[in-house]
């Protein structure tokens, strides 16, 4: 470094101002785990071998957890992504639909490690406790080793963060590479905004970006803090400088996934093109904030997407590109919030309650029902009411004392908080927070207790009620919030109803029901057991009940068509059909169901004219193969009924044995028993 630059940088590192008399901090007050005493290195290592013994005990309890084991909807979908790589084949041919950066780590350590998923979580067993390093090294280089202590500690033991260290779910990757662009922000300053440590620090959130985009929405934020706090001898060039060496430093990791999506798809998009449908979700006009879910479409996850993909192209009039329906989402949001702009404000401030609210909302699985379930530990662990009430006293006290040099930390709490809201809420999503949220509750904790020891009890009752208002307003549940442990039963039902296990599958949705009756899930399940324990007329009356509770669900209102058509009833079945039809973009249960009424009712040219409707949308459904071939016998149409056997031979491997049986029957009718 040249002489008039580090001259330049010595001018750009602020002065340490020492204790503030009232028992805080008024600036920045570098320190690090360099030059530490021995009893403090014993101390820190203490620390993460307990923030990592943590969460190795979370993944020995959860495997008590039947979905532990079988990744559903998100991590399944990040392991189906990241076996596709390892076995060379194409996930995705088009631009990606989400970040691909965790994908791509789960599939490293499943190419050195022989598809472990356990090699999986104790890699990110590691990366958790990496996350409560780096938030004890934060909160000391803040404020002080006091803090650094009691945030470190908060980081290890919190559950939320614990938990999800164990899932297949990017936060385990994201909040420490967050973490780790927020430390070197905070070096900044001490290190002048030299053009080369913004370029590094940029490169942190670049990877940041391609773990989960939302951190771009903060890059300006923080490009103007550096533009502001960038001076010395080279003004405005040295402003320049140093911002875009932040700008080209988080474009550096983002352009070789820009340029391979141009490559592959003909259109510039910069990393994923998930955030159009997203946005559609959370603002919908019917949408809850939390349910991760296009409406009218299938609950699976590649079920909802291809709906959600195949109603913007109807919608449209035209194909559309990957990036052409996520642009077609976008504007179809944007048009409906300016058309109905009190509903969006509402819409907006309910979103900003949930993701503010003392509950862990979950779009794969409950979790704060599966944790404290399997890991009773984490029963132990502060809650987020509690940890937002501190936060905020200490948010407020930071701001105050040391508002400029704390900066970073509270406009990213805020600015990433936005980022989620603006979309949908659940609990995973806030979890990049909540790392922020405990270094400023350790604060507020740290100075309580100087005020204590001190005896300045004006400030501590100040700061125990301020505290105590926002736990107690977080704690309250709208009323309209589905809590309690009726969706956490509902899962480990399904699963169990999923297995053939049926008394095992009564005993957790009867326990769910006994929860809340009014979950329509748990009801659609519940009549699905019935069924499969041969009580069909029980069934079928108990989705008609459900129905009438929960006319939107179609999912039910194909299960009831399905179930009359079972029971002969096919004009009853039709008529739930048409109005399926009518009201859902989940178009092939009800062309199923349609297609077998009319069969039913001796109409069978049309039911064969249905089939092939449902083949045209779905070509491997096996109801449809095995129903054509049936139909196209009984109408003597053999050479076409062989054709259209030989055409669903290859989808049949995955269909139910009684399918199979009808495959097999009709294989023989039609003299094809050497095929």
């Amino acid at each position: 470094m040249s002489q008039q630059a580090e001259t330049e940088a010595q001018s750009q590192r602020p002065a340490s101002k020492g204790p503030d008399p009232r028992g805080g901090t008024q600036g920045m007050a570098p320190s690090t785990d360099r030059g530490l005493s021995l009893r403090e290195r014993w101390g820190l290592l203490a620390l993460l071998v307990l923030a990592f013994g943590l969460r190795l005990w979370n993944v020995h309890a959860m495997e008590g957890n039947p979905r532990f084991l079988e990744p559903v909807m998100d991590a399944a979908y990040h392991l189906e992504w990241a076996q596709a790589i390892v076995a060379g084949e194409t996930f995705q041919d088009d631009a990606y639909f989400r970040a691909p950066l965790y994908p791509w780590m789960l599939a490293a350590i499943l190419k050195v490690t022989g598809a472990s998923l356990f090699a999986i979580r104790l890699v990110q067993c590691l990366l958790g406790t990496l996350t409560v390093w780096l938030v004890w090294r934060i909160g000391r280089r803040t404020w002080g080793p006091a803090v650094g202590w009691v945030a470190g500690v908060l980081a290890a033991t919190y559950w939320v963060l614990v938990y999800f260290d164990g899932e297949l779910l990017i936060p385990s990757l994201y909040v420490p590479l967050l973490l780790w662009a927020l430390h070197g922000t905070l070096r900044l300053p001490e290190r002048g905004f030299a053009p080369q440590s913004c370029a590094w620090v940029g490169v942190a959130y670049g990877l940041a970006a391609i773990a989960r985009p939302n951190v771009l929405l903060f890059m300006p934020v923080l490009f103007f803090w550096v533009w502001a706090k960038r001076g010395g001898a080279q003004g405005m060039r040295g402003r320049w400088a140093s911002g875009l060496a932040l700008t080209l430093g988080t474009v550096l990791p983002i352009l070789p996934i820009t340029v391979r999506n141009l490559v592959v798809s003909g259109e510039p998009v910069l990393i994923a093109t998930q955030a159009g449908v997203n946005f559609w979700i959370g603002n919908h006009p019917e949408s809850d904030g939390m349910t991760a879910l296009v409406p009218g479409t299938r609950a699976g996850w590649w079920e909802g997407y291809e709906d959600s993909r195949r109603m913007a192209r109807e919608e449209a009039g035209r194909d559309l590109s990957s990036a052409e329906i996520s642009q077609h989402y976008a504007r179809k949001t944007w048009r409906s919030m300016a058309e109905h702009p009190g509903q969006a404000l509402r819409q907006m401030l309910w979103k900003t309650r949930l993701f503010f609210m003392g509950w862990e909302s979950s779009n794969n699985q409950e979790i704060r029902f599966i944790s404290h379930r399997f890991n009773p530990l984490s029963r132990w662990s502060i809650n987020f009411a509690t940890l937002l009430g501190f936060a905020v006293v200490g948010l407020v006290l930071a701001v105050r004392r040391m508002g400029r040099e704390t900066f970073p930390l509270w406009s990213f709490w805020l600015v990433y908080s936005g980022s989620v809201i603006a979309f949908f809420v659940c609990s995973r999503f806030r979890v990049p927070v909540l790392p922020v949220m405990i270094l400023f509750a350790a604060y507020a904790l740290v100075e309580g207790w100087r005020w204590g020891r001190t005896r300045r009890w004006g400030p501590l009752a100040a700061g125990l009620a301020a505290a105590a208002t926002v736990t107690f307003l977080s704690s309250r549940l709208p009323a309209r919030l589905l809590t309690g442990d009726s969706l956490g039963y509902l899962a480990l039902g399904s699963h169990a109803l999923s297995e053939g296990r049926l008394d095992e599958a009564e005993d957790y949705l009867q326990k769910g029901l006994a929860e809340g009756e009014n979950n329509r899930h748990l009801r659609f399940v519940w009549g699905l057991l019935l069924e499969e324990k041969g009580q069909s007329e029980a069934a079928r009356r108990w989705m008609a009940e459900s129905l009438a509770l929960f006319p939107d669900y179609p999912e039910l209102r194909a299960r009831l068509a399905k179930l009359e058509n079972d029971a002969g009833r096919h004009r009853e079945a039709l008529e739930l059909v048409q109005a399926g039809l009518a009201e859902s973009a989940t178009q092939v249960p009800f062309l199923v169901q349609r297609a077998i009424a009319l069969y039913g009712l001796g109409q069978k040219e049309a039911a064969l004219a249905g089939f092939a409707e449902v083949l045209a949308l779905d070509p491997a459904h096996p109801m449809a193969h095995v129903s054509t071939v049936q139909t196209l016998v009984e109408l003597q149409r053999l050479a076409e009924a062989r054709s259209a056997w030989r055409a669903g031979a290859t989808h049949m491997e995955a269909a139910p044995d009684s399918l199979r049986e009808r495959w097999s029957v009709l294989q023989r009718a039609l003299g094809l028993d050497a095929e």
